[in-house]
């Protein structure tokens, strides 16, 4: 191992000079795996902080004294520290001794020069492993900065300066898991997609159910039986992660792919256009040509590059399944039949099995790149992948592969090596295999005696001594009829399992306790709390004196405030009688909230004064109404967007005078709209109006008509004669639609 320190250093930082020039910083050494040995590191030297080294895994511990500052910097887990000194000085060397002078008259001879004083101390850091203890719970690493006064390349005792634990995370889990098949977002209101309550419980969690703001990104047509984003892998992650300070678990979102049935099948001179199209989440795909596999160029990507791999393993044997003549033909091309030398690699034990060669991945893809001067395509052998059908078995602990029990891989007789459960053991091959295993349960602790009784558990053929109750000095009990839990718990039995470690090998771990609550939290009224009637207690500490809101809504001395926050499940009723507020309806955290009147919506709008009520419904006008009262209630309304999916697909239609719709008082009449609305004039037509009415629309990935008020008023629609085959109603009238409301409390 390289060591090197720049001697006398520290009393030139003492001394608050300026060095010039610059020092190696070339000649420490770390190590960015597991530290099994001391690490010393040297220490460098910069003018500016911002001339520092990233501080990264393998520069753990690293010292670094920037001039223009006159400290020292330490690199530790969470990037560069300063450092408080509290430094010896050191000593400076003891002049010689002046020589005899000469008799007089002739000078005498010049004095013996004095012994060197003894060099500076330097700083230093040593790093060193740490074990899973008090300092870190699953181990990590020990860094001290201090002086080596006697230049040994060791800290001395007494001139530590600082002491820091650099510790490891620990991860423990049985497995990955990732869902198999595509997740169904398919809206039903009979079988939600969505996460609901009690869907899915991990590590005893449940999981809540999702809502659409958990995916802003996926298209919502819900409400046309479509997409329902709350059922998409966005959202679900999201609400797995929610959750995972509890469960431990992370989700993780991976790419939505959609492969298309058949291949693409163009001709010479097709081209997407307004009537030949595809969209996909909104977006129109339209105005190139198009050819078989999609093999031209367009606008978007320039050469497109075509592509095909086996779906299944090359089938090798049963008869010739190499080329043949006329067996294949590529871009009008006839491949050549596959010949033994086509494959110098693959190998067959008897001439039974010879044929295998030639109907090798290797043999086909020479075959084929024979003709890529005439056909352009050329063909690349994947890595072949062979899984084993079941678990590793292995034999009893001292039983190996020999020459009666092995296995043949290509030739290669894979013997002379020790077989466990899993690959457990070390090997030759790839070094020790970590064996792992996380109980996939609680432990069971209450209920009789559950604790370790000898002869109950043995682990590599060694038992297990009995748990006792000063395995576990943490776990409590409030009466003796439960004493048996302390010998029961994960402590005692980690312990007792960890007293075997030197026989067995095995070492146990404690995963945290975490408890969850059967219910949602259930408030009393506003001014009660928990007392000393009405209180929990959780290993004999009373919890009391808090006043309890429904799902802890209320600021916590542990958590700080807690985001309280609620959206509406349905649009906001706005027809039908009154669906207005008036007085003494609502209360919110105890306040009234007052009537709304027409002037709370200056956006929404009516064609007669049959549906004037609509206004004073609108979610505008009702959110109005609660923001008066924000600073007694502490709640905000937010109006979310108004949105209307039509309910059927678009049919062709000419919209004349007695065939139209009319959308906020805006008729759209006078244009011909095609099966789908293929050329956009239906939605072309309704934006034309949006400055009036407030509304955008849009085809949803089903091509319905979507119309979307982002400001939240109403949306009004009139539709007559054969106005209803825009699918926007099954039958002539006028309905009204409100929007949604999201209630925030920042406590």
């Amino acid at each position: 191992m390289v060591r090197s320190k720049i001697a006398g250093l520290i009393f030139l930082l003492l001394a608050g000079s300026i060095l010039a020039g610059c020092m190696s910083n070339d000649d420490s050494e770390t190590n960015d795996e597991q530290v099994t040995e001391t690490v010393t590191n040297s220490l460098w030297y910069v003018d500016l902080s911002s001339q520092l080294p990233t501080c990264e895994d393998v520069r753990i511990g690293l010292l670094a004294y920037v001039e223009s500052t006159k400290e020292l910097q330490y690199c530790s887990i969470d990037g560069w520290v300063i450092i408080a000194l509290n430094i010896p000085n050191a000593t400076n060397g003891t002049n010689g001794a002046n020589g005899t002078d000469g008799a007089n008259g002739q000078d005498g001879l010049p004095g013996l020069d004095g012994d060197d004083g003894a060099n500076g101390s330097s700083i230093i850091s040593e790093r060193v492993a740490e074990p899973e203890g008090e300092n870190c719970t699953f181990g990590g690493e020990r860094i001290t900065v201090g002086v080596d006064l006697d230049n040994d390349w060791h800290i001395d005792n007494g001139t530590e300066i600082i002491i820091m634990f650099e510790c490891y995370d620990r991860v423990s889990y049985l497995h990955n898991y990732h869902s198999s098949v595509p997740l169904d977002v398919q809206f039903s209101s009979q079988n939600p997609n969505s996460l609901i309550e009690d869907d899915l419980i991990i590590n005893g969690v449940n999981i809540r159910p999702t809502n659409f703001n958990d995916d802003p990104f996926s298209p919502n047509s819900f409400l046309s039986f479509g997409s329902d984003p709350s059922a998409s892998a966005i959202a679900k992650a999201n609400a797995i992660n929610d959750a995972w300070e509890f469960t431990g678990v992370h989700a993780t979102a991976g790419p939505t792919v959609v492969v298309a049935d058949s291949p693409v099948s163009g001709s010479n001179g097709g081209f997407l256009n307004s009537v030949h199209l595809i969209i996909i989440n909104g977006e129109i795909i339209s105005g190139f040509e198009i050819l078989p596999a999609d093999a031209m160029q367009n606008s978007e990507i320039n050469n497109r590059i075509a592509q095909y791999y086996s779906s299944t393993n090359i089938q090798v044997q049963g008869g010739s399944q190499g080329l043949n003549d006329g067996d294949l033909i590529i871009n009008g091309y006839d491949i050549r039949r596959t010949v033994s030398a086509d494959d110098p690699y693959s190998m067959v034990s008897d001439s039974d099995d010879a044929n295998s060669i030639i109907a090798s991945a290797i043999a086909k893809a020479a075959a084929i790149n024979d003709a890529t001067q005439y056909t352009g395509v050329t063909a690349t052998a994947e890595p072949t992948v062979v899984v084993g059908q079941s678990d590793i078995a292995g034999f009893s602990f001292d039983d190996m592969l020999d020459s009666l029990n092995y296995i043949m891989v290509n030739g290669a007789i894979i013997s002379g090596v020790e077989l466990l459960d899993n690959d457990a053991l070390p090997s030759s091959v790839h070094g020790p295999r970590l064996a792992q295993y996380t109980s996939t349960a609680d432990i069971q602790v209450e209920g009789g005696n559950q604790g370790i009784n000898g002869g109950e558990i043995y682990i590599n053929g060694y038992e297990i001594r009995s748990t006792v109750p000063t395995d576990d000095p943490y776990s409590m009990v409030s009466d003796s009829d439960n004493s048996n839990s302390i010998i029961a718990s994960a402590i005692a039995k980690a312990a007792a399992i960890n007293d075997a470690t030197q026989y067995t090998g095995v070492t146990a771990t404690v995963e945290p306790t975490v408890v969850v609550g059967q219910a949602d939290i259930a408030g009393f009224n506003f001014e009660e709390g928990l007392d000393s009637t009405n209180h929990i207690r959780i290993n004999g500490a009373i919890i009391s004196n808090i006043m309890l809101l429904d799902n802890d809504a209320l600021p916590s001395s542990v958590h700080g405030p807690r985001l309280a926050q609620y959206t509406s499940t349905a649009d906001i009723q706005v027809e039908g009688g009154n669906q207005g507020i008036n007085g003494g309806e609502i209360y919110i955290n105890g306040y009234e909230i007052r009537s709304t009147v027409p002037t709370d919506d200056p956006y929404s709008m009516v064609s007669d004064s049959d549906n004037s009520n609509s206004i004073i419904a609108s979610a505008i006008a009702k959110a109005a109404a609660i923001n008066d009262a924000t600073q007694y209630t502490g709640v905000t309304a937010t109006v979310e967007p108004t949105v209307v999916t039509g309910g059927s697909y678009i049919d062709g239609v000419v919209l004349d005078s007695r065939n139209l719709i009319m959308i906020n008082q805006k008729e759209i009449s006078g244009i011909t709209v095609l099966t789908d609305d293929s050329d956009g004039s239906l939605v072309d037509a309704i934006n034309a109006h949006t400055n009036f009415t407030g509304v955008i629309a849009s085809l949803n990935h089903d091509n319905r008509l979507v119309l979307t008020a982002s400001d939240g008023r109403n949306i009004e629609i009139f539709v007559s004669g054969d106005g209803t085959r825009t699918g926007l109603a099954a039958a002539p009238g006028t309905t009204f639609t409100g929007g949604r409301i999201t209630l925030t409390s920042n406590d």
